[in-house]
């Protein structure tokens, strides 16, 4: 029988998949499991997602600074959904460069005016970013749009020649996170025939038997897909486990070429970069085709992805300018010209390219950041935005680490929001040790534009 608790996590969890389930979770080499999680999904929800799945074989490619007519279709549609959609849509506005655009800061200090008013709220899930590439963000889904992802974790697999073929009882895919302190968890997701997922850290305080026992339960799982970021991965390598994943995908920071290189080389895999937001799930992925090496190619989804300039207006091909979306993959966060604060250039699909989706080249705001302590160890972003969500109510920051060693950190309190000065200062030297730490208070900067929140001068 599966546990009620299981049950409700997942609905249509079977009694011989949570065997399989249960004996991830009591593998005598698992981590110390600190979260339960489901994939939420009923039955009503398999058939939008089988939908997704063929529509992504049959949409027509768009270029970036001309709306296509689905967006403007699902525009026309959304008008009376929210108190932004109503104000966007007033006036009978027809040009689409006019719409205003909204950004995370908007979201953050008046998140009622964006989430769907008609969606039923019990199958309302709320992920909080992690905020390495900007403030944190608690950003309302829906099991659907979770398990839509998928589809598009499948295509990118497919076009980087990846037979990826999730079954029962084996695992999937194993995340892989490198930080002080982050949920880790076993589960399995229906829409992949209940193959198990598994999140683990790669820290010695989350292992009884230290980072050796991470390795025997990584080499004893062999996923076939292994979903990490660059700090996480250089940690992989450096444990160097006996596995043989089919891909290996990174997010949240920008991958270097060196460590992509590496991970390649030792596991003989495609290594994809994959740029996402939480809030909008995946957006592109790393170019299969080497003449197109650094290009991020736009998944074939129901997201509008636009390159502007700083009044909104949509740029021409080969400009630099920040990635808007619009689209409706989120049925409880409708967005209309969301700037992501990422930046990039767009291109056109070179002609006869097996994926016909728009390129975006030099994407700017994720580049990993290397913060050290006084000891020369390393300070990552997640544990530092752990941080500062336990004492400061903000709107946005900047960290600088000075070419010294010396530490300077800028936040812009939310309005009213309380900024514990003391605890902050305190948790700052606790995570860089005796290095000259100051910390820098200021009310918002109201232009719409996200800071770079991790810096390093050289």
């Amino acid at each position: 029988m599966v546990p009620p608790e299981r049950q409700r996590l997942s609905p249509l969890l079977t009694p011989s998949a949570w065997e399989s389930l249960r004996g991830l979770i009591q593998d005598p080499d698992a981590p110390r499991w600190t979260h339960q999680l489901g994939d939420r999904v009923q039955a009503e929800d398999l058939p939008y997602v089988e939908a997704f799945r063929a529509a992504m074989s049959q949409r027509a490619p768009w270029r970036p600074d001309e709306p296509p007519p689905w967006i403007l279709a699902w525009f026309q549609s959304q008008q009376n959904r929210c108190e932004h959609l109503r104000e966007a849509t007033r006036g009978g506005r027809l040009d689409w460069s006019a719409i205003p655009t909204l950004s995370r800061a908007d979201l953050i200090r008046r998140p009622e005016r964006f989430i769907a008013e008609d969606e039923p709220f019990d199958r309302l899930m709320v992920y909080e970013t992690t905020g390495t590439t900007g403030p944190p963000l608690p950003a309302p889904s829906h099991p659907r749009t979770q398990a839509q992802a998928h589809a598009l974790l499948e295509h990118a697999l497919r076009q980087h020649g990846v037979h990826f073929t999730p079954r029962r009882g084996e695992v999937a895919v194993i995340t892989l996170a490198a930080q002080r302190a982050t949920w880790t968890f076993p589960t399995a997701f229906v829409v992949w025939d209940h193959a198990l997922l598994a999140k683990v850290n790669l820290h010695p305080e989350d292992w009884d038997g230290g980072l050796l026992q991470a390795k025997r339960f990584l080499e004893r799982a062999q996923p076939q897909v292994i979903t990490t970021s660059p700090v996480a991965l250089a940690e992989l390598l450096r444990l160097d486990p006996d596995i043989h994943p089919k891909a290996i995908t990174s997010t949240a920071t920008a991958l270097s070429p060196a460590l992509r290189d590496a991970a390649r080389a030792r596991y003989g895999c495609p290594v994809i970069d994959w740029y996402s937001c939480t809030e909008t799930s995946a957006i592109a992925y790393s170019s299969p085709v080497a003449s197109e090496e650094g290009a991020l190619i736009c998944l074939p989804s129901d997201l509008f992805v636009e390159v502007i300039d700083e009044a909104g207006r949509p740029l021409p091909a080969g400009e630099l300018g920040e990635l808007c979306v619009s689209g409706g993959r989120n049925p409880f966060l409708p967005f209309l010209r969301y700037r992501t604060g990422d930046h990039a250039r767009w291109a056109p699909a070179p002609e006869g390219a097996a994926d016909p989706f728009p390129r975006l080249w030099d994407l700017q705001g994720r580049a990993s950041v290397d913060l050290r302590d006084a000891l020369g160890r390393p300070v990552g972003p997640v544990d530092l935005q752990n941080l500062l969500r336990r004492v400061a109510a903000f709107v946005q920051h900047e960290l600088v680490q000075r070419a010294d060693g010396a530490v300077h950190l800028t936040i812009e309190r939310m309005p009213a929001g309380h900024v514990d000065e003391a605890a902050l200062g305190a948790g700052l030297s606790a995570l860089f040790g005796a290095l000259p730490i100051t910390v820098e208070v200021i009310e918002p900067r109201d232009d719409g534009r996200k800071r770079i929140p991790w810096r390093r001068e050289t």
